[in-house]
């Protein structure tokens, strides 16, 4: 099993872009993206509490699961 971030499914569905998204959540656009690509090995938690108070999501939404 391998963890990924959803950024890119609930940019879409709020209608948001990154830019916006860096701007509400104060996480850099350049950090946002590696994010959205999934391209971050590690990722600072904090970050990511930002980003789902912006999105107005539970944390544990910016995650999927995927098989193998």
């Amino acid at each position: 099993m391998k963890m990924r971030l959803r950024i890119k499914e609930l940019l879409k569905e709020k209608g948001l872009t990154q830019y916006k998204l860096a701007q509400l959540s104060g996480v850099r656009e350049s950090s946002l993206s590696a994010l959205a690509r999934n391209k971050q090995d590690a990722v600072n938690l904090r970050h990511l509490e930002k980003i789902a108070a912006a999105l107005e999501v539970n944390p544990l939404e910016l995650f999927e699961v995927e098989e193998n």
